[in-house]
């Protein structure tokens, strides 16, 4: 259960202040996501990430008041630095093969996997997601319908919204059931899709886009 921000910890507040305050802040943040990845949300308490983190739980709460402040502020961290490269990886000559790729890479899937099934149980980490997924989805879109004006695609054929959540919806397919060893048709919805992209911008002519881990 959530619990408000406490008063400070014995002694008046964080202990050594200034730096120490900062490094303290963010090792509970990367301890949290560490935990997040590597054994997904149910694994996600307080007490665990305190041990990761070499503090106490009511420094965490001093620090970010709930578990799901702490929560939406890994997301945050995440999510903004995601942002930044995928506008990196976007600002290319073929930004829907950089879309295709960059959806069906394991470290794309890996940012959002857990947030997701957070965002099923925790309101206030559902309302953080929303708001990021908004952004990405913008932004993919943008370059997406730049992408097809300069081609001279037919943008009633292809709108651009519609083409990223189609390519996104099929690159979850896939990773998700190549999760559990499913994979009959994969290699010919992979094909169709690959063949449309070819229509629109031609062979692929660059390597597989990687978001940072």
């Amino acid at each position: 259960m959530s619990r408000r921000k406490q008063a400070a910890p014995s002694g008046g507040g964080p202990p050594g202040g200034g730096q120490a305050d900062s490094a303290s802040r963010l090792a509970i943040v990367e301890a949290a996501a560490r935990l997040l990845a590597e054994e997904g949300y149910a694994a996600v308490t307080t007490r665990r990430i305190a041990a990761r983190a070499s503090v106490t739980s009511p420094l965490i709460y001093y620090y970010f008041g709930t578990l799901d402040d702490l929560l939406v502020e890994v997301f945050r961290r995440r999510v903004d630095q995601a942002l930044v490269e995928q506008a990196r990886l976007l600002d290319v000559e073929q930004p829907l093969w950089a879309l295709w790729d960059m959806t069906r890479s394991h470290d794309y899937a890996a940012i959002g996997a857990e947030f997701v099934a957070l965002a099923h149980h925790r309101p206030t980490v559902r309302d953080a997601v929303v708001h990021y997924v908004q952004a990405f989805r913008a932004m993919q879109a943008d370059a997406v319908s730049t992408a097809l004006r300069r081609r001279g695609a037919d943008p009633d054929r292809f709108p651009a919204a519609a083409v990223v959540l189609l390519l996104q919806g099929v690159a979850n397919v896939l990773a998700t059931e190549h999760a559990i060893g499913l994979e009959l048709g994969h290699q010919e919805l992979a094909a169709l899709v690959e063949r449309q992209l070819r229509e629109i911008e031609g062979p692929r002519q660059r390597p597989v886009p990687r978001l940072s881990a």
